[in-house]
C-alpha cells in the first residue's frame, strides 16, 4: 500500500496499490515516470480523481462490479457463513434490489440494512431538482453507495446509472412528486445522455399513465391506411393499480384503467376494458417493436369471464410523436396454433406531443 504523495519504487509487473488520501493534492512526481494507470472502483468521487486525471499521464481503469458468486464467496469464506444460513437469503434479496456492491451485504451481515434502507429513503425523498439526479451522472459519475451505480463503459471509463430497478421504482416516485417541470427538465436531456435513457423511459410511462385515463386520445391503425383515424375515448374511466393478473381477475371490470404494481406485466404497461374492446397499451419511446405474445395469452386466459363480452382487441402503442416514424407498419405477431383469438387484434399508434404541457397536465392529475 503506497502514499500517492510520497516517493517509492516499484519493479515491472508490480500492481501498486495507491491510496489518494481522498484530497486534491498532486501526485507525486514518480508517478509519471514508467508505465501506471489509475483504477476506479464502483464509487468515484470527483474531487478523488481530478487532479490525478489533470496532472497524471496515465490510463484509467474502472473495475467490474460484484456479481452474486462473487459476493457470495466473501460471505462463506471471509465472514464465516454456512450457506443455509437464512441471512444469505436476505443478501441475495438485498443485492438484487439494491445494487450489486459487497457493501450491501456487508451491511446485512452487520446487522444495519435496517438503517442503510432509511438513509436510502432519506436521499431519495431529499431531492427537490432534477439537476442533482443528472448532476450525479454527468460530466463524470460522483460518489453514492445508495442509488447511483458506477460501471465501465467499452473503454473501461466510468459511467453511470440507477443502481437496481427496485431503487429507480422509488427514484421514479419521488420524481413524480416534483414539480413538473423538473420532470420536463431532465425528461429533455439528449438521448446521446445513456445514463439518463432508462429514467427518460420511465418518466414518460408515469405520464402517460396519468394523462391516459379519463381523456381522449387519436389512434392510427398500423399499417396506416390514408388518413383514417379512431380514437380511444377513455373519460369517466378511472385509474387503479393491480398487483398480478390473478388479483385483477376477481376485482377486473369496465371503466379502469388499470396498471400493474411491476413495471410492466410481460410487455404490457397497462390495460382496461371500454364497451365492446380491450385496449392494452405499450407505453414506449424505444423504436423497436415486438409484441410479448405471451402477455396476451394470459390476459386472455386469466380473464375469461371478464372478456366475454369483448369483440375487439386492440394494441397501442403509445409513442412520442417524433419517434411515431417507425410504426407505420406492424410487426407480425406469431400464430397461436388453434387459437384463433389473436385473428381479432388489431394493433395503433398514439403519437403523443411531448410538451411542457402535457408533463404539467400530468401533474395536476396526481
Amino acid at each position: 500500500m503506497h502514499d500517492a504523495h510520497k516517493p517509492f519504487r516499484t519493479t515491472r509487473r508490480e500492481w501498486a496499490l495507491i491510496d489518494p488520501n481522498n484530497d486534491v493534492f498532486k501526485p507525486h512526481h514518480a508517478f509519471k515516470a514508467g508505465v501506471n494507470f489509475v483504477v476506479w472502483a464502483t464509487s468515484p468521487a470527483d474531487e478523488r480523481y481530478r487532479s490525478w486525471r489533470k496532472e497524471l499521464l496515465a490510463p484509467f481503469y474502472t473495475l467490474d462490479n460484484w456479481t452474486w458468486a462473487e459476493a457470495l464467496n466473501v460471505a462463506v469464506n471471509a465472514w464465516g457463513f454456512a450457506l443455509n444460513d437464512p441471512r444469505i437469503r436476505l443478501m441475495h434479496a438485498a443485492f438484487i434490489n439494491y445494487g450489486p456492491t459487497v457493501q450491501i451485504c456487508k451491511e446485512v451481515a452487520l446487522g444495519s440494512f435496517g438503517k442503510f434502507i432509511e438513509e436510502l429513503q432519506n436521499e431519495i425523498q431529499g431531492i427537490t431538482k432534477a439537476s442533482q439526479i443528472s448532476g450525479n451522472f454527468m460530466p463524470a459519475p460522483r460518489e453514492t453507495h445508495r442509488w447511483c451505480l458506477v460501471y465501465p463503459s467499452k473503454d473501461r471509463f466510468p459511467m453511470a446509472r440507477v443502481i437496481s430497478d427496485y431503487v429507480e421504482d422509488l427514484l421514479v416516485a419521488r420524481l413524480m412528486m416534483l414539480d413538473a417541470s423538473e420532470n420536463y427538465e431532465l425528461y429533455s436531456l439528449s438521448d446521446s445522455f445513456s445514463e439518463v435513457s432508462n429514467l427518460q423511459d420511465r418518466i414518460f410511462e408515469q405520464v402517460m399513465h396519468a394523462n391516459l385515463p379519463d381523456s381522449r386520445y387519436t389512434i392510427f391503425p398500423m399499417p396506416r391506411v390514408d388518413k383514417e383515424e379512431h380514437y380511444v375515448d377513455l373519460t369517466g374511466v378511472s385509474y387503479r393499480p393491480f398487483q398480478n393478473l390473478d388479483s385483477l381477475s376477481r376485482d377486473v371490470r369496465q371503466g379502469v384503467y388499470w396498471i400493474p404494481q411491476a413495471r410492466s406485466l410481460q410487455g404490457v404497461h397497462s390495460l382496461a376494458i371500454v364497451k365492446d374492446a380491450v385496449y392494452i397499451f405499450q407505453v414506449t419511446r424505444n423504436v423497436k417493436q415486438a409484441i410479448s405474445h405471451t402477455s396476451l395469452e394470459s390476459i386472455r386466459d386469466d380473464l375469461p369471464l371478464h372478456l366475454q363480452s369483448v369483440d375487439r382487441w386492440e394494441f397501442v402503442w403509445v409513442v412520442p410523436h417524433d419517434k411515431s416514424y417507425a410504426f407505420t407498419n406492424p410487426y407480425p405477431i406469431e400464430d397461436a396454433g388453434a387459437a384463433t383469438w389473436h385473428l381479432h387484434l388489431r394493433q395503433f399508434i398514439m403519437p403523443v406531443v411531448v410538451n411542457s404541457d402535457l408533463f404539467y397536465r400530468a401533474f395536476l392529475a396526481r
